[in-house]
């Protein structure tokens, strides 16, 4: 285990092997055993001499470098982030390659995952910069084209020991892309109820975009870990060709999509996207996006390459556009998005672009130190505590408990059976069972009562370890895709989200749980 920037109350322990709750998928394969992966479906090894060597083979992109760099430097000086415009202004570099990862927002930017998935990418940036000797930018792709309201509407926070999940009023844009999704202040008085003064900095403010608000998010709590943020409507100018050859070659595109998602089934792996309902484009109307038909058709595709603004990319889409406009060498993913690359190798080849490569982002649990000492104290090591509840031990019951309704028991079973004896017709049988039912029912529950009176004398069992598991579990999903730093960090200042993920090595592609200790609960 060790300790994050020196004196931060921060310490990293990885498992040892593979999460085994995860199973056998793309995401743990690539982590653990990419050799073993299907042939072809990620075509680069998960190494830093892999990307390094693969570097110079996506520098040259058919989109401007210079207008490029110039676009997202603009768009990152408008929400403030200085460091990210800097960052930027080195893509027109061009031998500069780029780390690209993204998410859509969420209320309070997101869960700790999306954080973990920048800081991967600024870490193997760096990393890469290193090694290959060339510009490597971190970009994050702040996915607000997405039109799913109900999807991003959501914050989860702790309110009286439970996960809740918060939402704002937002039906009035349903249909609509995320992007032009602008907040009234009824929505940000709600949200600002939802955290402490003491982080009242990331609350929103009235008229801000809620996209833009999840970026501010992002860069005040990590503001070590600088990163360049894009929209899509900041590079959708850009993409007219690109939008057009989509729509010419889309039927070669999906027969070879629907090739590789056949192999990858064949070979007993479940596919993230149905081939048979992909959509690669959609067209922005007024009254919402509406589905293009990718069937080759000349005239659409000379209005999507003359009106690029009117079009934006389905989910497999969307890496191929990010390629076309940007020198990606790899992407940092989720294992969602890792299961759906591979699935795509022939996207990018059939519009003649580089495939990047496919690289895991860091996995985290967050353990606050009473969860820690609870985990200790019921024998639950770092591997366990990253599988889950599942494969942790149960708590033994007290033993004076135990024992003394184990004789209790025998005491009225006995008895009971007297009683059976002596109930020589059937008009006695049934009351006795009755009552053995009455009895057996109301021991159980002195049973509980027992032993919530001991748990709450002795401090630890099983309510210790539903609580834990409601912060390592909460609502038996991954903490990692719900809560984000302002609940984990509860009590304490977010930013150390960005001092936990400053420990975790881009190329350790194991689970990371952080440890929060006692002491200098502030940065």
């Amino acid at each position: 285990m060790r300790p994050c920037r020196g004196a931060v109350p921060v310490r990293v322990a990885s498992t040892e092997g593979p999460i085994r709750s995860q199973g056998q998928t793309i995401d743990t394969l690539l982590r653990l055993d990419p050799a073993a992966l299907p042939g072809g479906c990620l075509p680069h090894a998960p190494t830093l001499d892999a990307l390094a060597s693969h570097a110079a083979s996506v520098a040259d992109t058919p989109v401007d470098r210079a207008e490029v760099a110039a676009r997202l430097a603009q768009h990152n000086r408008e929400l403030g982030n200085e460091a990210g415009a800097l960052l930027a202004e080195r893509l027109a570099d061009p031998r500069a390659v780029v780390v690209m990862t993204g998410q859509q927002p969420w209320l309070y930017a997101g869960a700790s995952m999306l954080f973990a998935k920048i800081a991967g990418a600024i870490q193997l940036a760096r990393r890469l910069e290193d090694r290959a000797g060339v510009p490597a930018i971190p970009v994050f792709w702040n996915h607000s084209e997405d039109h799913d309201v109900d999807e991003m509407n959501r914050f989860f926070r702790f309110a009286s020991g439970e996960v809740v999940r918060e939402r704002l009023e937002l039906s009035r844009h349903a249909g609509h892309a995320i992007e032009t999704l602008a907040l009234s202040g009824a929505d940000a008085e709600l949200a600002a109820t939802w955290v402490p003064d003491e982080q009242g900095h990331l609350r929103p403010h009235s008229g801000e975009r809620l996209a833009g608000w999840a970026s501010r998010v992002v860069h005040e709590v990590m503001p070590d870990l600088p990163v360049v943020h894009v929209e899509p409507f900041v590079l959708r100018p850009l993409l007219g060709a690109f939008f057009g050859e989509v729509i010419r070659r889309g039927p070669d595109i999906l027969r070879a999509v629907a090739a590789r998602s056949r192999s990858l089934t064949d070979e007993g792996f479940e596919l993230q996207v149905d081939p048979k309902d992909v959509t690669l484009l959609f067209e922005l109307t007024d009254d919402g996006r509406v589905r293009v038909p990718v069937d080759g058709d000349e005239e659409l595709a000379s209005r999507a390459t003359a009106m690029p603004e009117s079009f934006s990319c389905g989910v497999l889409g969307r890496a191929a556009a990010q390629q076309h406009a940007l020198p990606v060498v790899a992407h940092v993913n989720g294992p969602a998005e890792n299961a759906y690359f591979a699935q795509i190798p022939d996207l990018f080849t059939a519009l003649g672009l580089p495939v990047p490569a496919a690289w895991p982002r860091p996995m985290l649990t967050v353990v606050g130190p009473d969860e820690a000492r609870t985990a200790e104290r019921l024998g639950i090591d770092t591997n366990s505590l990253a599988d889950g509840p599942s494969t942790w031990p149960e708590p033994p019951e007290p033993p004076a408990v135990a024992a003394l309704f184990a004789e209790a028991g025998a005491d009225l079973r006995a008895g009971v059976d007297k009683l059976r004896g002596d109930a020589a017709d059937g008009e006695l049988g049934e009351p006795v069972e009755a009552f053995n039912k009455r009895i057996t029912d109301a021991l159980a529950r002195l049973k509980r009562t027992f032993e919530k009176h001991r748990e709450r004398a002795g401090g630890v069992g099983r309510r210790g370890r539903r609580r834990l598991a409601e912060t390592l579990r909460p609502r038996g999903k991954p903490q990692e895709r719900l809560l984000g730093p302002i609940a984990l960090f509860r009590g304490r200042d977010p930013a150390l989200m960005s001092a936990a993920l400053s420990g975790i090595d881009p190329l350790d592609f194991r689970h990371h749980v952080v440890t929060l200790e006692d002491e200098d609960l502030s940065l």
